[in-house]
């Protein structure tokens, strides 16, 4: 599935997208306490008592938010809260094998990843600016708005964007198909964006059946 991008969103943000099939229910993934506990060491390390908004990425990030029309300081990018997690010495929530892989590589990638359940999307998917009354139910939140706000959409509307996926095309227990989308700022080399995706994609390998390189934009 590729993902078209609204004229006037191109030069603001980078997209890199997975599709990952072949899922097995209930499968986990392999060192993952290991690799959590070395990425968060990592991060208190380099951040320390500082504040996060002062790194480059994590400010490149709020500047992708303000250029997609959303408030950085009111929603903050999911990468953003769970290195702020972490630097609180909090536990991240351990949910599906699935979504934990991404919480842990947008953790460590600095980066907002969206991950959506593939048989619940009506392509043709776009990532533009919502329209007035656009919105959906945000996983665990409340209802989130979507009017001149950056979102990815299908047939039926709004399902995801950089703040929060939502519930209706959430991963589930018996979800066999997956799209996995990295948000990158335009800052964002395209170097830098293929090492991300490609770093996904081989963290992801023993866990999926199949992954395919849908996108790099």
């Amino acid at each position: 599935m590729r993902i078209g991008i609204e004229a006037g969103l191109r030069e603001r943000v980078r997209l890199g997208v997975l599709e990952i099939e072949g899922i097995e229910p209930g499968a986990d993934i392999p060192a993952f306490d290991r690799e959590l506990d070395r990425v968060a060491e990592r991060l208190r390390a380099r951040f320390g008592a500082a504040d996060p908004a002062q790194d480059p990425r994590v400010a490149a990030v709020r500047s992708l938010f303000r250029s997609l029309g959303i408030d950085p300081t009111k929603r903050r990018p999911s990468s953003e809260a769970l290195l702020r997690r972490i630097l609180q010495n909090k536990p991240l929530s351990r949910i599906h094998p699935l979504v934990d892989a991404c919480n842990l590589l947008s953790l460590e990638l600095l980066l907002p990843i969206g991950l959506y359940d593939l048989d619940r999307i009506e392509p043709p998917v776009e990532l533009r600016l919502g329209r007035e009354g656009e919105s959906y139910a945000g996983i665990g939140r409340e209802t989130i708005h979507f009017a001149g706000r950056g979102a990815l959409c299908d047939i039926q509307g709004p399902f995801g964007s950089p703040i929060s996926d939502s519930e209706r095309t959430k991963v589930r227990t018996e979800t066999e198909r997956a799209l996995w989308v990295i948000f990158g700022p335009a800052a964002l080399s395209s170097a830098e964006l293929q090492t991300a995706i490609d770093r996904c994609a081989g963290f992801l390998r023993p866990y999926a059946g199949d992954i395919e390189y849908a996108q790099v934009t």
